[in-house]
């Protein structure tokens, strides 16, 4: 006998025992409408019958509609064999041309359901729309090959290529302090670390440093992007110990004309020392050493390399340079008194000109005072600045004439001079 069934749900599923179908709501509307039919019909008949009316109206509900439209519904436990998807439809039109006359805006629909029926109302291929397949692509196709084998379409991805760090210097060596002026070259990153090596970092795009202490130091940058991080580095930046120019002015700032004079140089890391006296002259002694031969203004320069060409300058600024009568002079003549010789010391504010002496600029350090007669006979010495000649010699008047004197002396800081003169000695009327 015949199974019975509680409902069409399990009628239905009888009949595609090996298909899972979850047909539209519309569908189910439909097929209990001919449900109740089978039930009216179902009343008056035998259950055999009644069985039959049902498997036919079934039958006929299930050909109102596309069986496609169903099968598109199946799952994929029968149909892996079945429906490939595979590449561009443009493209399997020329691999494909059976495929290529469907239409490409519902290329899974029969044609022949476009038609309208001749009542006008709702027809088959309106109702064919709401149960065919929703077209994601253009490129989704359906080969029917058992046999084929199934190859994922192979998807080539742009993969962000990794940053590639590259920088230059502007010098790769130079003398401390010594700034490195860096070129950027780096491609597919947008942020920067560098580390100088020295303890000191930056995010500029193209930093500069200033290292000053030598040393070897490695600069590295480690540049991001969207491809990953990656790292260079250059370890041959050198930094030279600088040359040290260091001099001591041992005079004032004012020299004679003819004096000798020698500057004492403690400057270090030393390989290579030049002078520029100011005057046209140059040296490349250690020790400045140098006569200005005429008065003026000066500045003394001196310039010292070391072995890897490292420079340092040294200056002495507003030398003058005057004529020995302009830093000490004597008179030309004096009047001794006549009442007896006075003391030698003198008084410089002292209005009487009865005892010879200099007048000078600066501190006298060395002096030596001659004074001679016309015969050749040595009438006065002094080796006190202030202590002069009172005119007599051996307390006696010396008489009106020509005296000549001889004088040298050091100045403090060892300006030296030397020169001789003449001076007239005169009586005083009474």
């Amino acid at each position: 006998m015949e199974k019975e069934f509680k409902n069409i749900e399990d009628l239905f599923k009888s009949k595609f025992e090996d298909y899972q179908v979850q047909p539209s709501d519309k569908l189910w509307n439909n097929i209990d409408s001919k449900l109740k039919i089978r039930r009216f019909l179902n009343s008056g008949l035998s259950k055999l019958f009644g069985l039959s009316v049902t498997v036919a109206i079934i039958t006929l509900a299930i050909i109102n509609f596309k069986s496609n439209d169903i099968v598109n519904n199946v799952s994929e436990q029968k149909n892996d064999k079945k429906s490939i998807l595979t590449k561009d439809i443009s493209a399997q039109n020329n691999k494909n041309k059976d495929i290529g006359n469907q239409s490409s805006n519902a290329p899974f629909v029969d044609q022949a359901l476009l038609k309208l029926d001749k009542a006008g109302h709702k027809n088959e291929a309106e109702r064919e729309k709401e149960f065919a397949p929703i077209i994601i692509s253009k490129s989704i196709k359906q080969i029917e090959n058992s046999d084929a084998q199934i190859q994922d379409e192979q998807i080539n991805l742009a993969v962000p290529s990794p940053p590639v760090p590259v920088f230059s210097l502007d010098a790769k060596d130079g003398c401390a302090p010594f700034t490195v002026k860096i070129k950027n070259l780096s491609k597919a990153a947008f942020t920067y670390e560098w580390d100088f090596g020295d303890g000191n970092q930056s995010n500029d795009f193209m930093p500069q440093h200033t290292y000053r202490y030598p040393g070897i130091y490695r600069i590295s940058l480690k540049a991001k992007g969207i491809g990953g991080t990656a790292v260079s580095y250059i370890d041959s930046v050198i930094v030279h110990e600088q040359a040290n120019a260091d001099i001591q002015w041992p005079y004032e700032n004012e020299l004679l004309t003819g004096q000798k004079i020698q500057i004492p140089n403690y400057s270090k890391n030393i390989a290579k020392v030049e002078w520029n006296f100011g005057d046209e002259h140059f040296s490349h002694d250690k020790n400045g050493q140098h006569i200005f031969k005429q008065k003026g203004e000066y500045t003394i320069c001196m310039k010292i390399w070391s072995e890897n060409g490292c420079v340092d300058s040294a200056v002495i600024n507003n030398i003058k340079v005057v004529d020995i009568n302009e830093k000490i002079v004597f008179p030309n003549a004096f009047t001794p008194n006549m009442d007896g010789p006075v003391s030698g010391y003198y008084n410089p504010a002292d209005v009487y000109n009865d005892v010879f002496y200099p007048k000078y600029k600066g501190e006298i350090e060395e002096y030596e005072l001659r004074i001679f007669s016309k015969f050749g006979v040595e009438v006065f010495k002094s080796n006190d600045v202030s202590y002069g000649w009172n005119g007599y010699y051996h307390n006696r008047l010396m008489p009106e004439d020509v005296y000549v004197y001889i004088v040298h002396g050091k100045f403090e800081g060892n300006q030296k001079f030397s020169f001789k003169g003449d001076v007239t000695l005169l009586h005083k009327n009474k």
